[in-house]
C-alpha cells in the first residue's frame, strides 16, 4: 500500500509524513508539487492499464486522500489549472479499476461537483450544519442518530457506521514506523519533491 495526501485541511495529515509508505504529504500552498502528483498519478494508471492481470495484481495498490476536495479543486480552477483539473477527473474515475483510489473530504454534502461525485462509489456523511442535507441520500432528518465524533450515516445502505477516532497520530506513526524498520517495506511509493528553489553550479 503506497499512501499519498493532499491536505487542504489545516494540516491534521502531516503526522503521516513519518509513515514508510506515504510518498508525500502535500500542503495547500504548494500547488506545483499538487500537479506533479497528478501527472504521476495519471501516467500510473496509463501505465497500469497497459499491464496484464497477473502482472496489475501484484503492483502496490495506492490511495490518495484529499482532506478539503472542494478548496483543491477550486485551486485548478481556471484555464492554467484545466489540464491538471482534467486528469484529475479522469484518475478519479479510472484508477479504481487498477489499484489507485481516493479518500475525498468536504465540509457540506453538496460541496463537490454532479460530475465528480458520479465517480465517487462510496459515502458517508458525518454531522451536518443543515440536517436537510441527509435528503441527498435519501434519510430525513428524523431518522438520524446522535452523532459523535466519528460518527457517519452510510449513503448506500443508510446505516449508521463509527469511524475510528486515532487520538494521538504522532503515537501511532511512531509504532508504524518502528514496526517497519524491525519488517522493512519491499516496495517504497515514488516521492513527489519540489523542484529547488536555487542551485549550485561547479567543475567536475
Amino acid at each position: 500500500l503506497h499512501v499519498y495526501a493532499v491536505d487542504f485541511g489545516g494540516g491534521g495529515l502531516a503526522g503521516l509524513a513519518g509513515l514508510p509508505h506515504c510518498g508525500a504529504v502535500l500542503a495547500a500552498n504548494e500547488r506545483e508539487r499538487h500537479q506533479r502528483l497528478i501527472r504521476f498519478l495519471a501516467d500510473e494508471v496509463a501505465r497500469r492499464r497497459d499491464l496484464d492481470a497477473a502482472t496489475r495484481a501484484s503492483e502496490p495498490q495506492i490511495v490518495v486522500a484529499v482532506d478539503g476536495a472542494p478548496a483543491f479543486l477550486a485551486d485548478f480552477d481556471g484555464l492554467e489549472g484545466q489540464e491538471t483539473l482534467d486528469a484529475f477527473k479522469r484518475v478519479l474515475a479510472e484508477g479504481t479499476g487498477v489499484g489507485v483510489s481516493f479518500i475525498l473530504t468536504a465540509d457540506r454534502s453538496g460541496a463537490l461537483p454532479m460530475r465528480l461525485l458520479a465517480s465517487v462509489t462510496c459515502r458517508y456523511l458525518f454531522h451536518q450544519a443543515d440536517p436537510g442535507d441527509f435528503a441527498t441520500i435519501g434519510v430525513r432528518p428524523r431518522e438520524l442518530p446522535d452523532f459523535v465524533p466519528g460518527r457517519a450515516v452510510h449513503g448506500d445502505s443508510k446505516l449508521v457506521t463509527q469511524i475510528a477516532c486515532v487520538g494521538d497520530s504522532r503515537a501511532m506513526v511512531a509504532s508504524i514506523a518502528a514496526a517497519a524498520a524491525a519488517d522493512p517495506v519491499v516496495r517504497l511509493p515514488d516521492a513527489i519533491e519540489a523542484l529547488p528553489t536555487a542551485i549550485t553550479t561547479g567543475t567536475v
